[in-house]
């Protein structure tokens, strides 16, 4: 038995061989390999940008994250703060940053000129510019409170 399946391996290794040697001098064509590597190649090129572009995305949001806070170290600054969020409710329309909401028609605030803030609020007061929706929050403000909130929003980081 051990014989003859010796016997049998080496004739169909033999035949196999002969096999063989038909086709060592048939042409290669390696265009169907080459539009296959190609398209490996394109793919993995693929993929390399999209990992890298999720990357720098992760990278943009981190250093967004890593913003320094404002530090409220001044009386200015923590009655500022106030007037924004509790006082004034100035966050209603500006939002919690000074970003503004488009939908209420609330420009952005943060890293505004302190300067022209104060003034256009001390405008609104005296009704030399007309804004009916911030009457009433503006009608319990002092002049101190208005400087207060200038200084605390330009301090903001822009938005």
């Amino acid at each position: 038995m051990v014989k003859l399946i010796f016997f049998l391996a080496t004739l169909i290794s033999f035949a196999l061989v002969l096999t063989l040697g038909r086709y060592q001098n048939l042409p290669v064509n390696n265009e169907t390999f080459k539009a296959q590597e190609k398209k490996r190649m394109l793919l993995e090129e693929k993929k390399r940008r999209k990992a890298l572009a999720a990357k720098e995305a992760e990278a943009k949001a981190l250093a967004l994250a890593k913003k320094p806070t404002l530090v409220l170290d001044t009386p200015e600054l923590k009655n500022g703060y106030e007037v924004y969020f509790k006082k004034g409710k100035c966050i209603t329309c500006h939002g919690k940053k000074g970003e503004g909401k488009t939908s209420q028609k609330a420009p952005k605030l943060a890293a505004q000129h302190d300067w022209y803030i104060y003034s256009s609020l001390v405008k609104f007061k005296k009704r030399e510019r007309v804004n009916k929706k911030m009457e009433p929050y503006l009608r319990n403000l002092t002049e101190s409170d208005f400087k207060d909130v200038a200084t605390y929003l330009s301090k903001l980081p822009p938005q």
